[in-house]
């Protein structure tokens, strides 16, 4: 058993390491401390994908979080949310209020039909959305659970998609390079293959970890329906596009990149193999996607 701190090669390769540097038994973690579960909301409704940018820009909350409507005769549209903590005393005068958590209110059934969930659903609900929603509103109150996980509201939500599921797409680029979401909306807009939920937001630094996904620019995640005909294919034209900018694909949510995307995506692959391998010389800690990126050896 080794027992790690933030000084250590193996250490580094853990975070983000996909589990592939061992178990871990116990950890110590420094939260941040927090004096209610309300925050106070500032909203603004976008017309497209600069009002987004400015709008995560802006002033406000550390909480920052854009979901645009890809659907719509103007992708890019949107709601953009900036959050921070209500302090105790003022929490007081809000006991009414939910706290962390979410209640669920319904769950859909094992056998939902596929097709029920379709791009002429989808668009109606995205403008409903974003016409009850207000243009501009400062200080609106919400809990942290109705604000950060209101999908806990619906349990099995991803059954709404049908037997083959979704795919959640989600990569990084450095800030000067908005050009490649902007590439990615427009392919997919010319590939008609629909987007049923985009979510923009922004990054710090890095923390340095060699195969962590954060690093400073702009993130978007786009849930597609599996069943899309041509995604593959379009999802490897992305891959090349946020490589050569840069950027990087989530691996946590990766089900079909290849060994060439990825090494191309994280140029110190190699030192994280070297401190791997040095814990796991055996190389017995393995997966299926460990395998298929070239993490580990087939």
């Amino acid at each position: 058993m080794l027992e790690l701190g933030p000084d250590d090669d193996l250490f580094a390769a853990t975070l983000g390491g996909m589990g592939l540097t061992g178990v871990i038994l116990w950890a110590r973690i420094k939260l941040r401390a927090i004096s209610s579960s309300l925050l106070s909301v500032d909203i603004d409704r976008v017309e497209d994908l600069d009002g987004a940018f400015a709008a995560l820009s802006a002033r406000g909350g550390p909480y920052r979080v854009a979901w645009l409507d890809l659907l719509c005769s103007r992708p890019g549209r949107g709601i953009v949310t900036r959050a921070e903590h209500i302090d105790g005393g003022a929490a007081a005068l809000h006991r009414s209020w939910g706290g962390a958590t979410v209640r669920s209110r319904a769950s859909v059934p094992a056998r939902w039909p596929a097709g029920v969930l379709r791009s002429s659903t989808v668009r109606a609900f995205n403008e409903l959305r974003y016409r009850r929603s207000p243009h501009s509103a400062r200080g609106h109150v919400e809990s942290i659970g109705a604000h950060m996980f209101p999908l806990d509201a619906l349990d099995s939500w991803p059954r709404l998609y049908g037997p083959r599921g979704f795919l959640q797409y989600q990569l990084v680029v450095p800030p000067d390079r908005t050009d490649v979401l902007r590439t990615a909306i427009e392919q997919l807009r010319r590939s008609r293959i629909p987007c049923y939920l985009c979510v923009l937001k922004d990054f710090g630094p890095s923390n340095g970890a060699p195969l962590s996904f954060p690093i400073a620019g702009w993130t978007i995640t786009l849930d597609i329906p599996r069943a899309a005909a041509g995604l593959d294919a379009l999802l490897d034209r992305f891959d090349e596009l946020v490589a050569e900018a840069g950027g990087r694909v989530y691996l946590s949510k990766d089900v079909r990149m290849g060994p060439d995307a990825l090494a191309a995506m994280y140029p110190r692959l190699e030192e994280w193999r070297s401190a791997r391998d040095g814990a796991d010389p055996e190389r017995v800690w393995r997966s299926d996607l460990a395998m298929r990126t070239g993490l580990v050896p087939a």
